[in-house]
């Protein structure tokens, strides 16, 4: 299949990641309120523009998982929208996004998007990035409702740290399984940056995903080997490392707010108690859920939750998200959907997902539309340019 992007495609897609939160609305319809954003208009027009060309391709067990998977969560919302929510749907609207956004990045994996778009990316995210940390250090001094304080803390266009520094992974893992041989130094350069980038965002949950990356890079090497001789690359990953854990502990110990200290336990203790009331939930629909997108409504309304904050809408844990919104059923329908879109990814992709999956148990990327679409971006590319996968 010999399908490609046209230029306005990639620019207006490239335009709609570049405003990505600071160009949301809200919309008032019967008293419940929607949020859009340009990347979910771009990404609709996308969706009925690939939707003839995904006849070509529906019989592919990923699109049949996907399909079934999203057939059993639309009929849970609409029971729970009859039965627990007295004739409210708003979690439909969301389910709708959703799908959207699936199918429409299950398609984009078959068109031949060219590699130069990641670089072209990766340079604007870190250029949205540093502008961001030099300008605006304080998203706490701004009315941006909802969104959390995130003082000394690298957070993009996303508002969120912890999700802008999973994107810059993408792009910084992407970059790095791809050979630039006219670009190299720039390639370089970049990656450089975003790494540093990452270091910013004070990410715990980076932290993680970059620590598993040097040690799989390090195996990779032969590092772990008996019988192999330290190399410059060992030195390099290992150096590069230490001047992360200085740089950090720099950071921690004397930029001021909770969110800069590695060692804050308020953050471990929220996420408990979230886990906690996550299966407190499960427990009393643990067979079909509560239906998509119907956490907040469920919390406002038997929990007696107050306040206004986005992360009423989802539980930080994809997986607590998936089993209060879709039982037991839907847990083992998204695992037939998570297995089937694997085996259609090489090595690489496949860690790439796993690393999305791991970021997902600590924030909810898996329903963000941001994480989705580039981490759809950056499989294409690398199924179609990245470097094969050699054992050591």
């Amino acid at each position: 299949m010999n399908w490609r992007l046209s230029i306005w495609q990639m620019r207006l897609l490239t335009l709609s990641l570049v405003f990505g939160e600071v160009a949301t609305w809200t919309i008032i319809v019967d008293g419940a309120a929607y949020r859009f954003r340009f990347l979910d208009v771009v990404v609709g027009l996308f969706f009925v523009w690939f939707l003839p060309k995904l006849k070509k391709i529906i019989n592919r067990p990923v699109l049949k998982s996907l399909v079934v998977l999203a057939l059993f969560l639309f009929m849970t919302t609409i029971l729970a929208g009859f039965g627990l929510f007295n004739g409210q749907f708003i979690g439909l609207a969301y389910w709708l996004r959703w799908l959207v956004y699936m199918l429409a990045g299950l398609a984009l994996f078959y068109f031949q998007l060219d590699k130069a778009w990641l670089l072209s990316l990766s340079i604007i995210y870190a250029f949205i990035g540093l502008a961001q940390y030099l300008l605006v250090t304080k998203i706490g001094y701004y009315n941006m409702g909802g969104w959390d304080p995130h003082a000394y803390r690298l957070f993009g266009n996303l508002f969120d740290p912890n999700f802008y520094g999973l994107i810059l992974f993408f792009l910084f893992y992407g970059l790095d399984s791809i050979d630039y041989p006219s670009q190299a130094k720039l390639k370089q350069a970049t990656q450089l940056i975003l790494l540093i980038l990452m270091i910013l965002t004070l990410s715990r949950t980076v932290f993680l995903i970059l620590i598993m990356y040097g040690v799989f890079k390090l195996g990779r090497s032969g590092f772990f080997k008996k019988a192999t001789k330290p190399k410059k690359i060992h030195f390099i990953y290992i150096f590069t490392g230490v001047i992360m854990l200085i740089i950090l502990s720099w950071m921690s110990l004397n930029l001021t707010g909770e969110g800069v200290k590695l060692w804050r336990s308020s953050t471990i203790i929220s996420r408990w108690l979230e886990f906690k009331q996550a299966m407190f939930i499960w427990q009393q629909h643990w067979l079909f859920g509560i239906g998509f997108n119907n956490i907040k409504l469920y919390k406002l309304k038997f929990l007696l939750s107050d306040g206004y904050s986005h992360s009423l809408a989802w539980f930080s844990s994809s997986l607590s998200s998936i089993l209060v919104t879709g039982g037991l059923t839907g847990f083992l329908f998204w695992g037939w959907f998570l297995l089937a879109l694997a085996k259609t990814y090489n090595f690489k992709g496949k860690f790439l997902l796993f690393i999305f999956l791991f970021h997902s148990q600590f924030h909810s990327s898996l329903f963000y539309p941001f994480t989705l679409i580039n981490f759809f971006i950056v499989q294409s590319i690398i199924n179609r340019f990245g470097r094969k996968f050699k054992p050591s």
